[in-house]
């Protein structure tokens, strides 16, 4: 479930539940693609292959990440995660 908290900053600030690391990965997506930043140039910018962050953006995990999903949702835990999306170019 995601909801959005509307700025008078120029920016917009979705809000979204993160039951699984495709969850988790759709908001990265999002919030790289708000910015307009190229997957090749997020990767050089991190030091690491594109073919690494285009498998993150997909949510193909590696083995801890689907683990610690798993103990989290057998415990109860919800992750929240909240991002800014720019509005205005000169905001960000």
């Amino acid at each position: 479930m995601a909801s959005v908290i509307p700025s008078s900053k120029g920016f917009i600030v979705p809000t979204v539940a993160v039951r699984n690391f495709r969850d988790l990965a759709a908001v990265m997506k999002a919030a790289r693609e708000s910015r307009d930043i190229r997957q090749e140039d997020l990767a050089e910018e991190l030091g690491f292959p594109r073919i690494a962050l285009s498998r993150l953006e997909t949510g193909k995990s590696p083995l801890v990440i689907s683990r610690l999903f798993r103990v989290l949702r057998r415990l109860g835990i919800t992750l929240t995660v909240t991002y800014t999306i720019p509005t205005d170019p000169e905001h960000e």
